[in-house]
C-alpha cells in the first residue's frame, strides 16, 4: 500500500504539466465534461481523480514493428 498523498484538486496550469497537455486542451476539456471541476472566487479547481480517470481510459499506444536493419 503507498502512502503518498494525493491532491485533491489541482489548478489549470499544474494538470496541464501533470498531463503533458497544453493549458488550451485542458481547458477545452473542462468544456466538454471530460474534466470535473469546481470554482473557488475566481480559481477554477479541477478534481484530480477526474484527471486520473480519463488517463486511464485512454487506449495503449501503439507501435509498428521495428524492421530488422
Amino acid at each position: 500500500m503507498s502512502n503518498v498523498l494525493e491532491p485533491q484538486f489541482l489548478s489549470i496550469a499544474d494538470t496541464a504539466v501533470y498531463t503533458a497537455e497544453s493549458e488550451w486542451t485542458v481547458k477545452d476539456k473542462l468544456r466538454r465534461g471530460v474534466y470535473q471541476a469546481k470554482k473557488s472566487g475566481r480559481r477554477t479547481l479541477i478534481i484530480f481523480t477526474s484527471v486520473k480517470d480519463h488517463l486511464a481510459s485512454l487506449p495503449d499506444a501503439k507501435f509498428a514493428k521495428s524492421r530488422a536493419a
